[in-house]
């Protein structure tokens, strides 16, 4: 529609022609009708920000899933790691490469050992940090992605 046809204060702002893409709720949730709640809104843009951050954490819908969970993780042998401060420094001896890890990251590190799967330490991360089961649900997938795909931690069979 013509910018000329359009009375004052009715019709979009921006042009959809000039709107950017909204991210990857765009194809998944039809826009929101006018006058849409403060609570519709609060969840629309909760829901859109999970689904971005998850893209920028490269954690899939897979490593969410149940059997992710039940897993069992053990740290890779050919990392050496110490733990400095509450930090770790992990050194993956076949590539060379160090990694150092936050005072959570060098927890999750510890619990590692094969013995626990990831839902006990999600359990005990909560429990120690007083965190929500959400956000360290979150946090340990992505976590436990890249060090995954990085070859510092293994599936224990």
């Amino acid at each position: 529609m013509p910018v000329e046809d359009q009375a004052a204060g009715q019709g979009p702002f921006i042009r959809a022609e000039l709107r950017p893409p909204l991210g990857p709720m765009e194809e998944q949730a039809p826009p929101l009708e006018p006058g849409a709640s403060r609570e519709e809104l609060r969840q629309r843009a909760m829901a859109a920000l999970h689904e971005t951050e998850l893209s920028q954490l490269s954690v899939s819908e897979e490593s969410l899933a149940p059997g992710f969970w039940e897993a069992v993780f053990v740290r890779s042998p050919e990392v050496n790691s110490t733990v400095l401060d509450q930090e770790a420094v992990l050194l993956n001896l076949e590539s060379g490469v160090y990694y150092t890890l936050n005072p959570v990251g060098t927890a999750i590190w510890e619990q590692l050992t094969g013995e626990q799967t990831l839902t006990e330490i999600l359990s005990a991360i909560c429990t120690r940090y007083g965190v929500s089961a959400e956000t360290a649900r979150r946090d340990l997938a992505a976590l436990a992605t890249r060090l995954r795909r990085e070859g510092l931690i293994e599936e224990r069979r």
